[in-house]
């Protein structure tokens, strides 16, 4: 909400320490959450969930949860946060890292969406991720339901 002056070598990507999202999803109906939140009227054990969530910051390979097709040179990224929460009668994912991949959130959402239905146990969804194999991975939930909440940059870059 206001307006910086930023040098000329400053990379908005590149000089990123970290970025958070938040992934929002919704099981009883409301018309005000519609292409706001992802409509997903399962049932679902949330301690499952963040069983999984928790697992995600063992690791730092995340092959499995990147697209095809990507232009990353590496899939290794540095989770700080990972976490789901109940706000609102809305069940909320955040996480943090210091870089994702291409539909990276989207596919650790999804799949473990696919943990908190009892179709993967938590072994299963850590299998998913040692496979480095983005096929076991679950990418079908849209895209409405992300939202990129904070970009984070080094001290003194913004005069």
């Amino acid at each position: 909400k206001n307006m910086y002056r930023v040098p000329p070598e400053a990379h908005c990507r590149f000089d990123a320490l970290s970025r958070s999202y938040r992934y929002y999803i919704y099981q009883h109906k409301d018309p005000f959450l519609e292409d706001r939140a992802y409509f997903f009227p399962f049932t679902i054990d949330i301690q499952k969930m963040r069983e999984a969530a928790a697992v995600i910051k063992e690791y730092s390979d995340f092959t499995s949860f990147s697209k095809r097709n990507t232009q990353a040179r590496t899939a290794v990224c540095a989770i700080a946060e990972s976490e789901w929460q109940e706000e609102n009668r809305q069940l909320v994912y955040s996480i943090k890292a210091n870089r994702f991949l291409r539909g990276m959130v989207r596919g650790i959402t999804g799949t473990m969406l696919q943990v908190g239905r009892g179709k993967l146990s938590i072994d299963d969804f850590r299998k998913v991720i040692e496979a480095k194999d983005c096929s076991r991975a679950d990418f079908a939930v849209p895209g409405y339901g992300l939202f990129l909440q904070e970009v984070s940059y080094p001290a003194g870059l913004f005069v």
